[in-house]
Order: C-alpha cells, then sequence, then structure tokens
C-alpha cells in the first residue's frame, strides 16, 4: 500500500515513525482552553480512555486503555470535528476513515530529541482564522485513491468530492523553552524551527519531535451540501488542535534513541520496524478501548442528523473575510453524564476484519440499534456482608464471555459490595446465586449484576472489550466501562 504524506519532510533524517490511532470520542470538552466547562464546539478525540474536561496526569496515568495503537501513549489529541450540511438544512458528522499520529524529527543531523514531558500540552493554529495558514502548518488533501496516487494539497476545505477521502493535517511546533508545560495562551512556550537551517530560536532550544496529528474523513459517496468545521467555518481556515502528552515510562525517549526508528511507517503499513516501540503494539486493545469518563448529553450528528450544530455555531464563510455570526440566544449548556452507548463510526479496513472502532455518544445508535430505553421495573440493589466468601465456582457456572451493556442494563439488580468485600468472578456468581438470580455480571471492575434474564440491548463483544482487571484477582477481568464479563448457571443461555 502507498501513502503520500509528508514525502520531504524527513531532512534531519533522524527518527520519524507514524502511530496508527482511533477517535474515542466527539464531544464539546477542552481540557486546554476550557477547562472545568462544555467547550464551545465540538472536538474529534483519540487517545486515553479517561479523557474528560478537567486535566491532570493522574487522570491519563490512570487509564485503563488507549486508543493509539501503543498503549504506552496515553496522550490525547483532539481537533474540531468535521461536519456536513445536508441538502435538508440537516448536520452530520462525516466519518473517519483512519487517523494518523506523526513523530516527525526535522532536526538537523546529530541533533538531541527531547521526549515530551508528562503533562506537556500545546495548540496549534487559530479557531477564528480568516486566511490561510502563511506558515502551511494547516493543510487539507483530497485523496483521489491510491490506485491513481493524485493528492490534491489545499489550505481550505473543498468545494467538491475529493474522490476517496478527505486528510486534514496539523502540524504542531518542535522547539520548547525547556521550562514551562504551557503557557497562558497555550502557545508562547513552544516555537517552530526557523532559518536556513531550520534550527530552533535561542528563546526555544530544546528540541523536540513535530507531531503531525492528520484525520483522514470518508467523504467518498458521502451526499453533503456544503463541509464545515464544528466551529461553523465553511472555509477551514480555523483548523486547529490540541495536544496533551502522557507516554509511559520513558519508553518514547528510547525510541527517539533507536536508530532503527527512522521511517515514517514502521509502525502502520510498509517499511522497516522501529525495535522499540514495535513489541508495545496491540491491535486488539486500540479496537476495543472505549470511552471511561462521563460526556455532554447533546446529539453530535453521529447517530443521526441534527438540526443546528452544538453550541453557538453559525455556519459562515471565512474566505470572504466574514466574521464568526453570534447567536441571537446562548443556547443551553447541555448536563454531564455517561455515554448512552457506543457506535460504529469508522470506514472500516479491509485488513481490519470484524474489528468495529466504537466512540461514545448520547442517545441513539446507529444502523439497527435503537435508542436505549428506560427498565421496565426499577432495578434492585442487594445486600452483600463482609461475610459472604466465594472462592469457588464455578460450576455448575459458566462463562458467556464478554457482552455489551447499556443504559437500560442488561441484568436488572445490581450488588452492592460492601466495604472488606473485593469483586471477582467468583464472588459476584455466589452473591447473584445467593439471591437467587441465574445470571451474573461483573462490569467497570467494580460493579456485580444479577438477573434471570439477559435484555436483547446486550450483545456478545470481543473479549479484549472486557479489559478491567478484578481488584480481587488480578488476573481475572472483570468487564469494562459499558461492557461486563457474563456468567450463567446451569447452562443457562442468552
Amino acid at each position: 500500500m502507498k501513502y503520500f504524506h509528508l514525502l520531504t519532510s524527513l531532512a534531519g533524517g533522524g527518527t520519524s515513525f507514524l502511530l496508527q490511532a482511533q477517535h474515542i470520542a466527539q464531544e464539546r470538552f477542552d481540557p486546554i482552553v476550557q477547562p472545568g466547562v462544555v467547550s464551545g464546539h465540538l472536538h474529534t478525540v483519540i487517545g486515553a480512555s479517561t479523557f474528560s474536561q478537567s486535566f491532570s496526569p493522574n487522570i491519563q496515568a490512570n487509564a485503563n486503555c488507549s486508543s493509539i495503537i501503543v498503549q504506552e501513549n496515553k496522550s490525547n489529541y483532539w481537533m474540531p470535528s468535521l461536519l456536513a450540511r445536508l441538502s435538508n438544512g440537516s448536520f452530520s458528522s462525516v466519518p473517519l476513515k483512519e487517523t494518523r499520529v506523526y513523530y516527525l524529527n526535522n532536526h538537523a543531523p546529530g541533533t538531541h530529541v527531547t521526549a515530551f514531558p508528562r503533562g506537556f500540552r500545546m495548540l496549534v493554529g487559530n479557531p477564528g482564522a480568516t486566511s490561510a495558514d502563511p506558515a502551511g502548518k494547516i493543510k487539507y488533501r483530497c485523496q483521489d485513491g491510491f490506485a491513481s496516487g493524485r493528492e490534491f494539497l489545499q489550505d481550505h476545505l473543498p468545494y467538491f468530492d475529493c474522490g476517496d477521502f478527505l486528510r486534514a493535517s496539523v502540524s504542531f511546533p518542535d522547539c520548547w523553552d525547556g521550562k514551562n508545560l504551557n503557557s497562558t495562551d497555550n502557545k508562547s512556550h513552544v516555537a517552530y524551527r526557523y532559518g536556513g537551517n531550520l534550527t530552533c530560536p535561542e528563546s526555544h532550544p530544546v528540541s523536540m519531535m513535530q507531531i503531525d496529528l492528520e484525520m483522514g474523513y470518508a467523504t467518498k459517496g458521502f451526499k453533503w451540501d456544503q463541509l464545515m468545521l464544528s466551529t461553523g467555518d465553511q472555509a477551514g481556515y480555523g483548523l486547529h488542535a490540541d495536544y496533551l502528552s502522557f507516554w509511559e515510562g520513558d519508553l518514547l525517549q528510547a525510541a527517539l534513541n533507536d536508530s532503527s526508528c527512522q521511517n515514517r511507517q514502521n509502525i502502520f503499513g510498509d517499511g522497516a520496524q522501529c525495535a522499540t516501540l514495535v513489541p508495545h503494539r496491540n491491535d486488539n486493545a486500540m479496537y476495543s478501548c472505549r470511552l471511561e469518563t462521563a460526556i455532554p448529553q447533546e446529539e453530535t450528528g453521529v447517530a443521526a442528523p441534527i438540526p443546528t450544530l452544538p453550541g453557538c455555531n453559525l455556519p459562515y464563510n471565512s474566505t470572504a473575510n466574514q466574521a464568526k455570526p453570534t447567536c441571537s440566544s446562548t443556547p443551553p449548556t447541555p448536563a454531564i453524564g455517561l455515554a448512552s452507548g457506543f457506535v460504529n463510526f469508522s470506514w472500516q479496513r479491509a485488513t481490519a476484519g470484524t474489528r468495529l472502532v466504537m466512540i461514545a455518544i448520547y442517545n441513539g445508535f446507529k444502523s439497527n440499534s435503537s435508542p436505549p430505553s428506560s427498565p421496565s421495573s426499577p432495578a434492585k440493589t442487594l445486600a452483600a456482608t463482609p461475610g459472604s466468601t466465594f472462592n469457588g465456582p464455578t460450576a455448575p457456572w459458566a462463562s458467556l464471555g464478554c457482552y455489551t451493556d447499556h443504559t437500560d442494563r442488561g441484568l436488572q439488580a445490581q450488588v452492592k459490595l460492601a466495604s472488606g468485600l473485593s469483586l471477582t468472578g467468583s464472588l459476584c456468581q455466589g452473591l447473584c446465586n445467593q439471591n437467587g438470580y441465574i445470571y451474573a455480571g461483573t462490569e467497570y471492575g467494580t460493579q456485580c449484576w444479577c438477573g434471570n434474564s439477559v435484555r436483547t440491548t446486550s450483545t456478545k463483544a470481543s473479549e479484549a472489550s472486557c479489559n478491567m482487571p478484578c481488584p480481587g484477582k488480578t488476573s481475572e477481568k472483570c468487564g469494562a466501562a459499558w461492557f461486563m464479563n457474563l456468567y450463567s448457571k446451569n447452562s443457562a443461555t442468552t
């Protein structure tokens, strides 16, 4: 397979690699620019499963997974979502075909490149821009299929069908002042290389990798009247991106020091392999990673078209120097809560088989799924005392595997564990058995659910989706966020 991104960017001949990624959420949170509140516009997010409205290195450290192919990369990256105005005036999110994170070393040969410290963050781009980026750090590429190899580079969103798919890419600065993890404007602590030798300025002497965040949208066959960013920008000059760094241990620095990591296709695609990173590649974990945190309770155009863009974001044409319009009234701020479901919202690679890329949404499901309904009767809460111990079963209990769960709950009774109890599969089975139930399910690492039937909204999932260890037996899995390890008694089936 052939790729066409930054073919001349490896001037320094140093370490350069790309990481395949999948988006994990599309929501109005921005912990860098607008921490602690619902942000002004939608973002498409990749990385750590604990992405939320607030920032702390501890939040990323506690993530159970990352939607990036190297699980030790628990950084988060995000940019405005791409939406399309349809012929009837409604708006729909454009599906993602692929997401890539490039780490590029364009410094002079022999330059020491420093890994991003944990907690480092930066912003590139201007959401209110009304002209093209003069430095060319904001790009759109119309890809006319890999077979023909044709590619059309633009500084604005296209006015025509790209033929295959549309890439939106942003290049971050690669020089740092060496002191500040961030700055008041989220930009002044970093800078781009300059001059004929493309060296870092004296004010920002620390050389770092240049991150290129690239999202490819499946525009082929997608019927649209006008593309626009989630800010309402129809030209796309206001494309921007945020980076929040968290790599576990010293893995990133080790990769930067590895001479085998010099081909930007060495983790995904053709080319030599990066010896440091290859052992950490985990496709299954990337594909099965699910958001663990709460999201704004609003429609985003993923499950179905929406009448307006979320937030105060009226469509406008920045190519005509038109300023962003204001709203006649302030839109209501949505409540914050857990996702009501996870939907597949990506073009699927043939090599990915049946793997689904799932993102968190509020209210509604794609394809043949229905919005979650309320439980027919309130879920029961059962008592469990520290004296309750079950070290067995398991017979007559048997594992049915990993299943999805939703707000209507696949199993209707929850066991509230008292202090002193540590959840395991066998403990949950025993507690359900004690209360007369034939199904047991462990979820989110801490929850035990019971029932005499399993709702049809709970369906079989990949085993990798249930990835949270049980506190009472870490070698055993106890579900995940909206996934449960399901057990049945006496060969009961779903």
